[in-house]
């Protein structure tokens, strides 16, 4: 007799799952609901439970647990999962592990390892955690939890006013706080804001990885480039964030957006680099960072299309009217996706080579060069290119940076190959005695005596300023400072917001030719302003005070007296007591 033979068929190693494509609001319109497929965990248990997210649905607000969903169901499998909607917690805890898993699962494999969270724990989402329209990351808890709340009663936009709005069924939502996780856990001091970079850091790179996650669902990527014509630079949903929580909160627009602020009227204007001196607040200084590699992105995604569309177009560039031929929109959409994920993934590898406290965005954009370079030494796409250029134009570099050239991972001047020691040149040329060796090193570190000596001479860069803030207050005490300590403070994004809110100001070193920048008066010192100026007047130094300081001064409203010339009627603030003494009276 023949054996029985019962063939064992393999676990899938991919389960695909249904999921709102952006947003409830958002998925009302004809592709909005969409299958994505996520690594399968053969052990998942209800919740979802798996090796590293599990899904606990305990209701903060109501002090109650919702049913968890069992995703091995066999009527739930057949399905690829329940149905998007807003009406079953259940769907709410496939959408949260789903996103979450796909997340985890882009950082997997731009990383090449596993990515797990401290002690092998599990990372914990709560979807209904609280009342309110918000969402955030916990670490003391390993926890991410979403709000839910009632949208605005007078402006919801496209919402119902009043209709219950879910934090945790917006995919960007999700995405961002699973990224504010997974960068705890690589660089557990970027929480710590010691410049103004840092916390914009978190909000920015999570903000990048929730936009570009939009690329990798190839029928809403098809979609948009047949409604943009392929010009995914103008305002559209792939490129915007949390559309239904931003509507649902009065803004009347969605949460934030990869264009640049000047940008997102559709005008494709230059990049202001002033804004990264003048944005302090998270999100918003965020945004940059956002912005430069978006529009990194674009320049290298045009490139990769260019050949595409001189062929469809006979060599004019310009698209026929009507729609676009869907063999088209299927290769462009190829190209968009293939550069999103090479971009995200540049993005993400970077930690690796990132600090591991006080990052800042320039930091940020030699850990991308760098990290691309390892891996792809050509660039034959051009993105490194892109990218650093999409910095400069916002004024953001790298410390120490001598050079842009992007095959230069460590900005060095030069690679290694070009170096020659001094035996090996002096044999071939012979030009250069030991002793001009020896007095040119020592110039070029900055060593030569004199050279310090006259650099002092000019900047005075060590005296020190003092800002004292007393009440409502703010008195500026400059002391002997010059050019150089100036230029360091208006240079430092923190003493520049200090320097703007100044009240009172001591002018420095007598109102010398090289102590007070005119500029710090034209352009920084708020009107209503009080100043006092020390002086007395000595035969040596005639041009003490500076006159076109003093017209400046005298010019903007404001306050000013001298201790050595009693103005007719000197400002009530002020009570002179003799002739080098002046008492000052300011209101805090």
């Amino acid at each position: 007799m023949g054996r029985s033979f019962e063939y064992q068929q393999p676990d899938p190693t991919r389960r695909p799952l249904k999921v709102f494509a952006f947003d409830p609001m958002l998925g009302r319109r004809p592709g909005g609901r969409i299958t994505i497929d996520i690594p399968n965990e053969t052990d998942l248990q209800p919740g979802p439970r798996g090796s590293r997210i599990e899904v606990i649905d305990y209701d903060g607000a109501n002090h109650r647990f919702y049913t968890p969903v069992n995703l091995n169901d066999k009527a739930i499998l057949m399905q690829n999962g329940l149905e998007p909607t807003e009406s079953d917690p259940r769907f709410h805890q496939q959408m949260v592990y789903t996103v979450a898993m796909k997340v985890l699962e882009n950082f997997d494999t731009a990383l090449g390892r596993k990515l797990r969270f401290r002690s092998n724990r599990r990372l914990r989402l709560f979807p209904h955690a609280f009342q309110g329209a918000n969402a955030f990351y916990e670490p003391r808890l390993l926890a991410i939890l979403f709000g839910y709340f009632r949208a605005d009663k007078k402006n919801p936009g496209p919402n119902l006013p009043g209709q219950n709005v879910f934090t945790c069924l917006s995919h960007d939502i999700i995405a961002h706080e699973m990224t504010h996780a997974l960068v705890d856990r690589m660089r557990y001091y970027f929480r710590e804001p010691s410049n103004n970079d840092v916390l914009a850091f978190h909000e920015g790179f999570a903000d990048i990885v929730a936009i570009f996650q939009h690329f990798s669902f190839p029928a809403i990527l098809r979609d948009h480039i047949q409604v943009t014509r392929g010009d995914l630079h103008s305002p559209n949903n792939l490129i915007q964030l949390a559309s239904e929580f931003g509507y649902a909160t009065g803004k009347g627009q969605a949460l934030r957006s990869a264009l640049d602020k000047a940008s997102a009227n559709g005008d494709k204007l230059r990049p202001d680099p002033k804004l990264y001196q003048t944005l302090f607040e998270p999100h918003e200084r965020g945004s940059i960072l956002v912005a430069a590699v978006f529009d990194a992105f674009f320049k290298t995604y045009q490139d990769r299309i260019e050949d595409l569309i001189r062929i469809a177009t006979g060599g004019t560039g310009e698209l026929p009217k009507g729609d676009l031929h869907p063999d088209l929109v299927n290769r462009i959409a190829n190209e968009a996706s293939r550069t999103a994920q090479s971009i995200l993934r540049m993005c993400i590898r970077a930690f690796d080579y990132l600090p591991p406290v006080d990052v800042t965005f320039g930091d940020y954009l030699r850990a991308m060069i760098t990290a691309d370079y390892e891996l792809a030494p050509e660039d034959e796409i051009g993105q490194r290119a892109a990218m650093i250029d999409s910095f400069r134009e916002r004024g953001v570099y790298p410390y120490g940076v001598t050079s842009l050239a992007d095959e230069d991972e460590n900005y060095v001047p030069f690679r290694d190959e070009w170096v020659l020691d001094a035996d090996e040149f002096n044999a071939a040329w012979g030009v250069l005695t030991p002793n001009e060796i020896k007095k040119l090193k020592n110039v070029g570190d900055g060593s030569e005596f004199g050279v310090a000596v006259k650099l002092e001479e000019a900047v005075n860069g060590t005296s020190l300023m003092l800002m004292l803030q007393i009440g409502k207050a703010f008195l500026l005490f400059p002391g002997d400072a010059q050019w150089g300590t100036w230029q360091c403070a208006r240079n430092d994004s923190e003493w520049f917001r200090l320097l703007e809110k100044t009240n009172f100001y001591k002018v420095g070193h007598h109102g010398s030719h090289n102590a007070t920048p005119k500029e710090f008066v034209t352009d920084i010192l708020k009107e209503n302003f009080l100043a006092m100026v020390p002086v007395r007047p000595i035969k040596k130094f005639k041009r003490i005070p500076r006159v076109p300081l003093m017209e400046a001064l005298r010019n903007k409203p404001g306050k000013v007296v001298r201790s050595d010339i009693p103005d007719p009627v000197d400002p009530p603030e002020f009570k002179r007591v003799n002739d080098i003494y002046v008492e000052l009276q300011i209101p805090i």
